[in-house]
């Protein structure tokens, strides 16, 4: 077989974007590239993972099973050491990826910035990791020695552009910065392709920065919105339009048999209202402040320093390390978990609620059976209930139980959970008042857009169908990838090939996939300093409370 007849899969991840935004950038022409490839190829909704989070949703797209099953649901991952959270990482995920299927069948690949990817596992290939990754310091690649010639070649080179950086009045300013970024990023996969493994057979590129920008300025972006703003449209846009130049530069790769998949891993919304959770459940006799042993007035001199801010700690700590101060002071000192049911320690696209309960948790209290159905039928009916005192809207459309939300249960899942209204984000944090359900915190943050499941997907190459598709999902992306690749389809994934994408139907095979990987073993990867690192960082982007 020719280097020009043999299949290629190109993969283009962007993360965040929603046709709800995109068209009308298509619209008024700044995605040339995109429009095209709409028009040319099968395109639609890409329906998001439960819950629709980065974190869980590319490893879903990557081992076609559902969150519950490969164990990532968060950024920071509950479990169950004395109420604390990690962050998650790719030691986490113990189904197979993609990427280790295409290398053991003796398939190149390239892949780059992917999310849950560090630390990097040994591919077929090269691999340089996504956001998570802790530094550059060390080894963020495979092989690692790649990381020493990157840093030299590139040496501009960042993970992303943090939302710490954008202000309102310096939007160009920040604009610039994620441009910047991406325009480095797509360079190294370019030398990558071209100079390392120009006999690849799988590529995939993954743009973070449109994510981050949608957090900051969703809300000037949505035509249809009530606070969209032309003049900052205007500036924002420049960046939807440096990846449509990105797409292009992707689209001159693909050769005759190349299918090319542009795909996000959720959509967008916007944000007007956070709901503090566990001070809803403190006001429901759920989960207890210490009013004992000075406890209570610990908690309120933390606040009352924060509030004269005598010490400097917004110089000397900086915004998001003060923040984890606050809670993690206020959660060891100030919460009674003897006398605690139920508490929120990760989530913020979707509530995740825990039961503290006996035998579990280290000082659980619900005993399991009766007690324990008896607390989550009743946290289920108060979530039901709530609803925004201002507007009198909903605050969920729908409640789960952790077993109806993330089937599978690998690893720590929360007992309750719910489908937020459009408008709504969560918070973990300790830090409020009992009552203080809507407030928005103190230490405040810019965010005026979050996460929905409406996802983005286009095919387009040599046997693609044109037109809309229905009912695809992210999942569904693993099975197809494999498929399209003559390759065999692990028979547990949870997605399926999306043949109706195809002008003719593309074969489908099967074998019995492992339930994990023996050669991923242990949740250990990141050290102490790492640890801060990436929490700040998943703080500056408003994904911790």
């Amino acid at each position: 077989m020719t280097e020009l007849s043999r299949k290629r899969l190109l993969l283009l991840g962007l993360d965040g974007v929603t046709w709800r935004l995109l068209d009308p950038l298509i619209a008024d022409g700044y995605m040339p590239n995109l429009a095209h490839l709409k028009e040319t190829g099968a395109w639609g909704d890409l329906e998001s993972t439960l819950p629709p989070v980065t974190a869980a949703a590319w490893p879903t797209f990557q081992t076609g099973v559902v969150p519950g099953k490969h164990g990532a649901l968060d950024f920071n991952q509950y479990t169950g050491d004395n109420y604390k959270t990690h962050p998650v990482s790719a030691s986490v995920v113990k189904i197979p990826t993609m990427w280790q299927l295409f290398s053991d069948a003796g398939k190149k690949v390239v892949c780059v910035n992917v999310p849950v990817t560090y630390p990097p596992r040994p591919i077929n290939g090269f691999m340089v990791t996504g956001i998570l990754t802790p530094g550059l310091s060390g080894e963020f690649t495979y092989p690692p020695e790649l990381s020493d010639e990157l840093r030299q070649r590139f040496p501009g080179y960042i993970i992303l552009t943090p939302q710490t950086l954008f202000n309102t009045s310096r939007l160009e300013d920040f604009v610039d910065k994620c441009i910047h970024t991406e325009e480095e990023r797509i360079e190294l996969f370019m030398y990558l392709l071209q100079e390392k493994c120009p006999d690849w057979d799988v590529a995939m590129f993954h743009v973070q920065q449109l994510d981050i920008l949608q957090h900051a300025v969703y809300w000037w972006l949505d035509k249809s919105g009530p606070r969209f703003d032309p003049e900052k449209y205007a500036i924002a846009a420049r960046a939807y339009q440096a990846v449509d130049k990105i797409i292009g530069r992707i689209m001159a790769l693909m050769t005759p048999d190349t299918m090319l998949a542009v795909l996000s891993d959720h959509g967008h919304g916007p944000i007007y209202r956070t709901v503090n959770v566990n001070s809803l459940l403190a006001q429901e006799g759920l989960l207890s402040f210490n009013r004992q042993r000075g406890g209570n007035l610990v908690r309120k001199g933390i606040n009352l320093a924060l509030r004269l801010d005598r010490w400097n700690l917004n110089r000397r700590l900086g915004r998001q390390r003060r923040r984890k101060l606050v809670d993690s002071l206020n959660q060891q000192v100030a919460v009674n978990w003897g006398q605690t049911k139920a508490f929120m320690v990760n989530g913020w696209v979707w509530p995740l609620i825990y039961i503290n309960v006996a035998g579990r948790e280290s000082q659980g209290i619900v005993q399991p059976g009766a007690e324990y159905d008896e607390v989550k039928a009743q946290i289920m009916r108060i979530l039901t209930d709530l609803r925004d005192p201002e507007t009198g809207a909903s605050v969920f459309e729908q409640v789960l139980s952790g077993d109806e939300a993330f089937p599978g249960g690998n690893g720590r899942i929360p007992d309750v959970t719910g489908v937020p209204t459009a408008g709504f984000e969560f918070s973990s944090s300790f830090y409020q008042e009992v009552g203080d359900i809507f407030r928005s915190n103190l230490l405040k943050r810019d965010h005026t857009g979050s996460h929905s499941m409406d996802g983005i997907v286009t095919l387009v190459g040599p046997t693609i169908a044109p037109g809309e598709l229905s009912d695809a999902r992210l999942v569904d992306m693993f099975a197809t990838s494999l498929a399209w690749m003559d390759m065999p389809i692990p028979d547990n994934t949870d997605g399926k090939v999306l043949q109706t994408a195809f002008t003719t139907p593309i074969q489908e095979r099967f074998y019995a996939g492992e339930a994990s990987a023996a050669a991923l073993t242990g949740d250990d990867a990141f050290t102490a300093d790492e640890v801060q690192e990436i929490e700040d960082r998943l703080r500056a982007l408003g994904y911790m409370s």
